[in-house]
């Protein structure tokens, strides 16, 4: 059970990550505006899942979406965790 836990979050880390990645080079993106964008794709991944792992819990996360795709994906998120785990 864990482990399908933690491999739907590291999908969901993937596409947000994703979705910061195909943005317009001017479009604001949580990786901007944390500035994540000059460090190792593997820090940006870990900010990424524990972005994820925070929308299936109650725990506390710094960091929010900048764009409309990037809102719209996290409530389709929580909308997800919200009807798997209820």
């Amino acid at each position: 059970h864990l482990f399908g836990i933690l491999l739907i979050n590291h999908y969901i880390a993937c596409c947000f990550c994703a979705i910061s990645s195909f943005a317009d080079e001017d479009a604001a993106t949580w990786v901007r505006a944390y500035g994540l964008d000059e460090i190792d794709f593997a820090d940006v991944y870990i900010n990424a899942l524990h972005w994820s792992l925070t929308q299936f819990s109650p725990a506390t996360n710094n960091i929010a979406p900048q764009s409309s795709v990037e809102r719209v994906f996290a409530i389709l998120v929580v909308l997800f965790a919200l009807i798997a785990f209820s």
